[in-house]
């Protein structure tokens, strides 16, 4: 079987990262904590450059070709 991509293994990984941490995620953004604290912790989405909620489309529209 063909190894997915790079870019699917990251998507993949950052699917199972958003499941695990999306009820964190929500309650900082509900919170309105600082975006900097935001951010921080999503350091590795912006040197990717997407933000936040390009990946969870990302996400959404990769769960779809499941």
């Amino acid at each position: 079987m063909a190894k997915p991509s790079k870019k699917m293994q990251n998507l993949q990984n950052f699917c199972k990262f958003i499941k695990k941490h999306w009820k964190k995620v929500q309650a900082i953004l509900k919170k309105k904590q600082s975006h900097a604290k935001i951010l921080k912790k999503n350091e590795k989405f912006r040197k990717a450059g997407k933000t936040f909620a390009e990946w969870q489309k990302s996400c959404k529209n990769w769960q779809n070709h499941d």
